[in-house]
């Protein structure tokens, strides 16, 4: 009941709203207040504080963050909502919601509210054949996700979003999980997993620009995460990257692909050459490329950047 009274109280602010497929970003124009909705990929320790088996409340994870502790972030560092919030001129880390100390004057510079495991569908994170959408085609997976994610972003547009970033999926099929799991000989990403993320992304494109036609004074903007992590694979060398097939903390296979980051598992020598942090996650230094793209980027997201958003 608090959540919903807190999200209802953040979302009717004048504010700026940047949603990522991963991650959503109300934010006002000035002096940012930035609350996240998303997975694992911004989660900022609200796992931590609920029962599940998806944690990264353990060392080596968030090595390499402020302070050098496990913060609950699926990284060594920051993620690429701390990065864009930092762009965006915040001074401190936003608090997930569920921490005790998410309460007061605090909260007036936003919060997180993404969660590890958390998606689209209330079934997100469930093994597939126990999911209600075990037995779809891919092409009918995305025609559903795309259907309820226009619902559910409508939703924000009539409780007061009007600035709104929506981003595509990455290139799922080149994750050291999948390269483990459809056992890549030579660490070539998964076609099919990519054309399946590509379709979706292709229908998420179609939904940013309906929304834009259809709600009065909205700005929806789509970020290409795809693009953009696809270039780091394809280029590694360009972006300061060494290993972008194998995870920098993790276990399983060649790729490292099978179990998280844990203090159980071995590090990789040197974590800044790696584009992947563990089987699905990248590392500080990839979100850091990323965020850059997104922030202040030309051609990783349309029709504008969110620098350009926040100033508009």
């Amino acid at each position: 009941m608090e959540y919903q009274r807190r999200r209802s109280r953040s979302l009717l602010l004048d504010v700026c709203i940047l949603l990522l497929l991963p991650w959503v970003v109300i934010a006002q124009k000035k002096t940012p207040a930035i609350f996240i909705f998303g997975d694992s990929l911004s989660d900022a320790g609200n796992n931590n504080y609920i029962r599940t088996l998806s944690k990264a409340d353990s060392p080596p994870n968030g090595m390499d963050f402020p302070g050098g502790y496990a913060t609950g972030r699926y990284t060594n560092g920051r993620t690429t909502v701390d990065i864009i919030g930092q762009l965006a001129g915040l001074k401190d880390f936003l608090p997930p919601y569920l921490a005790p100390n998410a309460t007061g004057s605090l909260i007036l510079n936003g919060l997180n509210y993404a969660s590890g495991a958390g998606g689209i569908l209330n079934s997100s994170g469930y093994i597939l054949p126990l999911s209600p959408i075990g037995n779809f085609t891919s092409s009918q997976v995305a025609s559903l996700l795309v259907r309820i994610y226009h619902g559910q972003l409508t939703r924000l547009y009539n409780m007061g979003a009007r600035k709104v970033v929506v981003a595509s999926v990455g290139p799922l099929g080149c994750i050291p999980f999948q390269l483990t799991f459809r056992l890549s000989k030579n660490g070539e990403c998964s076609a099919k997993v990519n054309a399946q993320a590509k379709e979706f992304n292709a229908g998420v494109f179609a939904m940013v620009k309906q929304l834009n036609a259809e709600l009065a004074a909205a700005k929806f903007i789509y970020a290409d995460a795809y693009k953009g992590v696809l270039e780091i694979i394809q280029n590694p060398a360009a972006y300061g990257f060494k290993v972008v097939n194998e995870g920098c903390c993790g276990a399983g296979d060649s790729y490292k692909g099978v179990i998280p980051c844990s203090s159980i598992v071995r590090l990789c020598p040197n974590r800044f050459e790696y584009l992947f942090w563990d089987p699905y996650h990248p590392t500080d230094k990839a979100n850091v490329v990323l965020s850059t793209k997104f922030f202040s980027g030309t051609a990783y997201t349309w029709p504008m950047n969110i620098e350009q958003l926040l100033m508009s």
